[in-house]
């Protein structure tokens, strides 16, 4: 049974808030330091990019692509053969005479 008194309590809850105001001063302090630095960086960065793009030639307008690594990109670049089904020469047949009548 421990008891405090309303004096204790109250001296107690006021160096608690006590305590919770200088800890958040110590992260907000410690927040403001690494924002700025990052701030810093970042410029820092920005400038060494912006003069490393000044002093490289201008690149042609086409940027190089990079070889397909993937199977199906790669079977996707590939031309496609003609179909050699019976069908589909059939439908070859019929639109090359339809074209041939066209010209007459």
């Amino acid at each position: 049974m421990n008891e405090e008194t309303p004096a204790v309590r109250d001296a107690n809850k006021a160096f608690r808030k006590e305590e919770q105001r200088k800890d958040g001063a110590a992260a907000w302090s410690e927040y403001s330091k690494l924002e700025k630095t990052t701030q810093d960086k970042t410029a820092r960065l920005r400038a060494q990019r912006l003069a490393r793009d000044e002093a490289a030639p201008v690149a042609s307008a086409k940027p190089a692509t990079k070889p397909a690594t993937n199977p199906a990109a790669k079977a996707a670049a590939k031309p496609r053969k003609a179909a050699t089904s019976p069908r589909a020469k059939r439908a070859r047949t019929a639109s090359a005479s339809t074209i041939a009548d066209d010209g007459a």
